[in-house]
């Protein structure tokens, strides 16, 4: 509109803005900076605070306020509409419940409720402490909402419903959670896959004697979402292998650390989780093994390549593949990859007679040929199951081809070995639909020495009549990367987010398969952006030192900026 907003707040994952009186409801494109145009949804009030995630959701801050006046926050997390549920005592104590960034500055009249219960409106208006953001007071809230558990607040301002809020209530005396009755459960579902007794975690979370000495780590952990690892950021995408905990999740394990760690009963333990070592899918078509045990360099970081005849009679479709490594001790995560050509066996690294060469960055070759061979038929990481493929579809295997398995190996002492195997599973339908390989990618970019916020974008208009369906995402950058995005944006300007990742680790790399259908249609364009850190402060910087001006290439001082996509056409 061409309007100036108060920006009120921002941190790396929202921007907070004071919608200008007159915005009419619907989506507006916002303008921020070097942040390009992006598109938020204004709803109900005006004006208001309003995430550019185009949630139309704004911030809560609850506080529990004694006789004296004292005011103690509960929660400030937000989760779409609403903040993170909290725990509030109104049982003795006159409760105060103030909403932050509601957006009612100019409102008449407000009323509002707690779960279906009336509550007064106490004041409403800028904040006296914050003059940018505006508050309202509820309350004196009602004894009875007391130990109700999950509630939504609800206010309407001048006729317009705006967007509710989630707080908990709970009992003064209720008991804190334990780890024999509710985080062993949380564990069992979210961590264990990887913290257990040979899993790929530095310690186990199995029974309490191995989890408590960890508790504070963990609660650190969980609240700044560094465990479970999962990169993309919510509300861009969504995928089958999402790894996160909700806000009460998290909000448990923060009462369980803050109450102590308490074990609780012991006979509140449920069975003991079984995680099998069988193929998680069944028996594969085809297994390739490493031709014999590897074991990796001392004390740095191994990237390896085996190559594997596999002498396939006929040309099959992959629909699945499974990678099981050998030794989960060492083993940080795998590439698999298609050689139909036997490159992997001319590779200069690749001492004469050995199944295997180092492989920093890729599997040294790179090959989509006349015909759409793709490359790259999937991966793994820690605690991510097995990429699969809609049962009538699958990546084209040519007869005859070789198998490349790229390790990265970490933390190796000299005496732990590996001979991770390969699990293939292909498609029996009649005629199955190819899955290609596609992407964005930009190769012709220069980052300056100490640049450390060096913008790398680059974009694709699809022009033929033919939709093409995205099935799933590979982002790639190696060590100075530390952000990328890919969004789908219509001739009209309406962007819709595919992936985002705001912390890139090149350690946590990872496939990430869709789950609702995305659909690429003609004149529609799919733009990358990424943002790369080429300064000292950088501590994954490899010329951290002394930084050197990087370009592409695949040594381990240079970079890529790469958004792989599994790809088919869009038929009936």
């Amino acid at each position: 509109m061409g309007v100036d907003a108060t920006v009120v707040s921002s941190d790396p994952s929202r921007i907070l803005f004071l919608v200008p009186p007159g915005t009419p409801e619907g989506p507006v494109e916002v303008s921020v900076g070097d942040l390009g145009t992006l598109v938020a949804n204004v709803r109900n009030v005006s004006p208001a605070l309003f995430t550019l995630q185009g949630t139309g959701s704004g911030i809560a801050l609850g506080d529990a306020r004694g006789r004296g006046g004292s005011a103690q926050p509960v929660g400030r997390t937000q989760t779409g509409g609403g903040i993170r549920a909290s725990v509030l005592d109104p049982v003795g104590t006159e409760l105060i419940l103030t909403l932050e960034g509601t957006g009612f500055r100019h409102a008449r009249q407000l009323t509002a409720s707690i779960d279906g219960v009336p509550v007064p409106v106490r004041r409403f208006g800028p904040s006296p402490v914050d003059p940018g953001r505006d508050q309202v007071e509820l309350g004196p809230v009602p004894a009875e909402l007391g130990g109700r558990g999950l509630v939504e607040v609800q206010v309407d301002a001048d006729g317009y419903r705006a967007n509710a809020v989630r707080v908990a209530f709970a009992e003064a005396d209720a008991e804190p959670p334990t780890f024999s009755k509710e985080i062993v459960r949380l564990f069992q579902d979210q961590c264990q896959g990887c913290h257990r007794p040979g899993g790929s975690g530095p310690f186990s979370l199995v029974d309490y004697a191995s989890a408590r000495p960890w508790a504070r780590s963990i609660k650190s952990a969980v609240a700044r979402r560094h465990m479970p690892p999962f990169k993309p950021v919510a509300g861009h995408g969504s995928f089958h292998n999402e790894r996160r905990l909700t806000p009460e999740q998290i909000d448990l394990i923060g009462r369980w650390v803050d109450a102590g760690a308490p074990e609780g009963n012991p006979a509140n333990l449920p069975e003991i989780k079984k995680f099998s070592s069988d193929w998680t899918n069944g028996p594969p078509d085809v297994v390739a093994k490493m031709p014999s045990p590897y074991t990796p360099k001392i004390g740095v970081d191994d990237y390896r390549c085996f190559s594997i005849p596999l002498e396939l009679g006929a040309e099959r479709f992959v629909n699945s593949v499974e990678v099981r490594p050998g030794n989960n001790k060492i083993v940080h995560h795998v590439f698999v990859y298609a050689d139909p050509y036997h490159l992997s066996t001319w590779m200069p690294e690749r001492p004469l007679g050995q199944p295997d060469y180092e492989c920093f960055g890729g599997p040294r070759f790179f090959l989509v040929d006349i015909d759409n061979f793709p490359w790259m038929l999937g991966a793994w990481v820690p605690g991510n199951g097995p990429i699969r493929f809609p049962d009538e579809m699958g990546i084209r295997f040519r007869a005859r081809s070789r198998l490349v398995i790229q390790v990265h190996y970490s933390g190796g002492d000299g005496k732990e070995s590996d001979q991770t195997e390969v699990g293939l599973y292909f498609s029996k339908h009649p005629s199955p639909r190819p899955v290609f390989i596609s992407g964005l990618e930009e190769k012709s970019f220069v980052i300056p020495a100490g640049e450390s916020k060096h913008k790398i974008v680059t974009q694709m208009t699809l022009d033929v009549p033919v939709g093409i369906r995205i099935l799933g995402y590979l982002p790639h950058m190696p060590l100075i990367g530390r952000e990328i995005r890919a969004d789908k944006i219509a001739p009209d300007g309406t962007r819709t987010p595919l992936i985002y990742i705001d912390d890139w680790d090149f350690n946590w790399q990872d496939s990430y398969m869709v789950r609702d259908k995305v659909v690429w249609r003609q004149g529609e364009t799919v733009r990358m952006e990424a943002l790369y850190d080429n300064s000292s402060a950088n501590r994954f910087n490899p010329n951290r030192d002394s930084p050197k001006e990087v370009r592409n290439g695949e040594k381990t001082t240079d970079e890529m900026c790469v958004i792989v996509f599994f790809v088919t056409l869009d038929l009936p």
